[in-house]
């Protein structure tokens, strides 16, 4: 009788399928790994922005000194100069529309100009007539604004968020946490 028992037992479990704990064990499990790798995505694209306008950013404050030193100044530093130019952007980030720039946030989203002033982080007013370059990038990501002004802070000679100027960590937190979901980051610099 006990062996009878012992074979029931056995083919039972063989035939029984997955009980009602396993299934919802596996759907839990599968829920955290789908969430976790999720959320491995979303910073990995998140960060990859960052690099990228940073990268697109510093590229051009690297070669736009050439440009005051053969000229004098940056007058006539503009979209259109920008776009002619093959040493102060790259060519993947020229839009096919002329005299625009692609960015992580926007088809159009650089603004390249010159400016008569700039307020250093100490509050100290440097001024002259095209003396200092401008590139605006427009509609930054909210969330991304404290990486990327902090990303730039130690180059630049003034850094606004939206319209605020920015010269201290506490000032950027609350600039860029006022920004909402886009803003427009303006670099100035010498």
């Amino acid at each position: 009788m006990n062996r009878n028992r012992n074979i029931r037992f056995s083919q039972k479990k063989k035939n029984g399928g997955w009980t009602l704990i396993e299934i919802v064990i596996a759907i839990v499990i599968a829920g955290i790994l789908t969430g976790g790798i999720y959320n491995l995505y979303s910073n990995w694209q998140k960060n990859k922005k960052t690099d990228d306008i940073l990268s697109i950013v510093n590229k051009s404050f690297d070669a736009l000194p050439k440009m005051k030193t053969t000229y004098g100044s940056y007058d006539g530093l503009g979209n259109a100069y920008v776009y002619t130019s093959e040493r102060i952007v790259l060519s993947t980030v020229k839009s096919p529309t002329a005299n625009q720039f692609v960015t992580p946030f926007s088809t159009n989203g650089l603004t390249y100009d010159s400016v008569d002033s700039a307020t250093l982080k100490n509050g100290r007013v440097l001024s002259g007539t095209d003396q200092f370059a401008s590139i605006i990038v427009s509609d930054v990501e909210g969330a991304l604004c404290q990486d990327i002004v902090e990303g730039m802070f130690a180059r630049i000679d003034e850094i606004r968020v939206g319209s605020t100027r920015v010269a201290t960590a506490p000032a950027i937190t609350t600039a860029c946490a006022a920004a909402g979901t886009s803003i427009n980051i303006t670099f100035i610099n010498n």
